[in-house]
């Protein structure tokens, strides 16, 4: 069985699994065109911010009575948006820290739970 490695993982909510693609889909698609998009996740103030970073800048801001903590890290959102698109759970919790991997966590089939790890993407200056 695969281990998860230890992370300061200093952020957590709970978000309706279709609010997620929403913000997602926003974020990727321009002009009818899919387009390779990273998004920008960060809790603050109780907040869900969402930012673009490339061609056509979007941003949303979230509030959920489930968020905790402060976190930022840069994502690619065509990959987040595909892992979204095939769960089946009306919602999703998120766990998030400053610059580490994003663990999504989702009920399958009432039966169990699915984990799923994403890496931040490295920002070159």
């Amino acid at each position: 069985e695969p281990k998860i490695p230890e992370m300061n993982l200093t952020s957590k909510m709970t978000i309706p699994l279709n609010r997620m693609i929403k913000i997602l889909n926003k974020s990727n698609y321009s002009k009818g065109k899919k387009e390779h998009t990273y998004i920008i996740f960060e809790i603050k103030d109780g907040k869900f911010i969402t930012e673009t970073t490339e061609l056509h800048p979007t941003r949303s801001i979230t509030e959920l009575p489930s968020i905790t903590g402060e976190a930022r890290s840069l994502y690619a959102a065509d990959y987040l948006l595909e892992l979204c698109k095939s769960i089946k759970s009306k919602t999703i919790d998120i766990e998030l820290g400053k610059d580490y991997p994003i663990i999504i966590k989702f009920d399958v089939a009432k039966k169990g739970k699915a984990e799923f790890l994403l890496a931040p993407r490295a920002e070159s200056q």
